[in-house]
């Protein structure tokens, strides 16, 4: 059994709905009588993927919330730059701690935000003065 990329392996996928059977095939190496890396993460991330949803929808809320209260309050007072980095912190945290794929993503792009949110910070002190 090769190794085929993330797109082979979608595009194989039967579209009449037998889907877990391929996938249990695919993760089967008969000639080595042991399941592949492949297969076991594929089988995971089936058995996790409620918890993947969860998290999503907490991360993008929680960083939502976090930057949104972080910048406007950051305007009058530094509490909120230090709550901005807090919440932000603790969403990324919880992303890791649970470990799927989609929140590891979000973690990127809160990281991303966080610069956003400095460098414009920095442009708006500086535009005081």
């Amino acid at each position: 059994m090769g190794k085929r990329s993330i797109v082979d392996y979608v595009l194989s996928l039967d579209a009449a709905g037998h889907k877990r059977l391929k996938r249990k095939l695919d993760a089967y190496d008969r000639h080595n009588k042991r399941y592949t890396w492949e297969g076991f993460v594929e089988l995971h991330f089936d058995r996790t993927s409620l918890w993947g949803w969860f998290n999503t929808i907490f991360a993008i809320l929680g960083t939502t919330v976090g930057l949104a209260y972080g910048l406007w309050d950051s305007i009058s007072n530094w509490r909120g730059f230090i709550w901005l980095l807090l919440e932000t912190g603790f969403t990324t945290l919880v992303g890791l701690i649970i470990g799927t794929f989609a929140a590891a993503l979000l973690v990127g792009v809160a990281i991303i935000a966080i610069l956003g949110g400095i460098i414009w910070l920095i442009v708006k002190l500086v535009s005081l003065f």
